[in-house]
């Protein structure tokens, strides 16, 4: 008779709990994903949105003055037109003076979508709107007087692209180019300097996160 038996066959090893649970979220990180190709990127309704970027401001050929800024605004569609009201600041350093020009904006932005279809949209548009910037004067030598302001209008073209990132987000990526024509500077002591009006460009690169309330 045959005494010999049969190996055991061992058993796998245990998975532990932390491996187990990392395999969990890779496996739902790289589960396919409902496509956002047959959403609209600009439907029909009511959005948000935020941007950031860099901002450039000239008062002469010679004068080129760079720096941040960002932006909030409402935004409306119907069938492929919008109409956004924005409140923008941004802070541009001014060489010249060695101190940094801040600017609040509030505009309207009418624009145009070259394509409604689900995917990709870009867009042609329009700004215009009234805009004040200040800047500190304490080191121009005017006794009495911290700040120094000025407002005016702006009037802009901008040229951009809608980009969905989900089933109610999109990215927004835009160039802008514009005018601005300001008035007389105003001191904080209640000094108007006359004949400093002051008209210059005005360009920026911005990305913005968009989010639709329809679906």
């Amino acid at each position: 008779m045959d005494s010999r038996r049969e190996p055991t066959p061992t058993p796998p090893p245990a998975v532990p709990g932390l491996t187990l649970a990392l395999l969990t979220l890779l496996t739902g990180l790289w589960a396919p994903r409902e496509s956002t190709a047959q959403y609209p990127v600009a439907p029909n309704g009511f959005a948000v949105e935020a941007s950031g970027g860099l901002v450039s401001f000239s008062d002469s050929i010679n004068s080129f003055n760079f720096g941040g800024g960002g932006s909030v605004g409402l935004r409306y569609t119907v069938s492929g037109v919008q109409l956004s009201g924005v409140v923008g600041y941004s802070a541009v350093t001014v060489e010249d003076l060695e101190a940094s020009r801040r600017v609040w904006s509030f505009s309207l932005d009418p624009r145009i979508m070259l394509k409604t279809t689900p995917g990709a949209a870009p867009y042609v548009g329009a700004r215009i709107g009234y805009a004040m910037w200040s800047v500190d004067v304490g080191d121009l030598n005017l006794p009495g007087a911290t700040e120094a302001e000025s407002e005016g209008w702006v009037f802009a073209a901008t040229f951009g692209a809608l980009i969905p990132l989900a089933k109610k987000w999109a990215l927004d990526a835009r160039l802008v180019f514009g005018v601005g024509a300001f008035g007389d500077i105003e001191l904080d002591d209640g000094t108007e300097i006359s004949s400093t009006e002051e008209n210059g460009a005005a360009g920026s690169f911005t990305v913005g996160i968009v989010y639709s309330f329809s679906y």
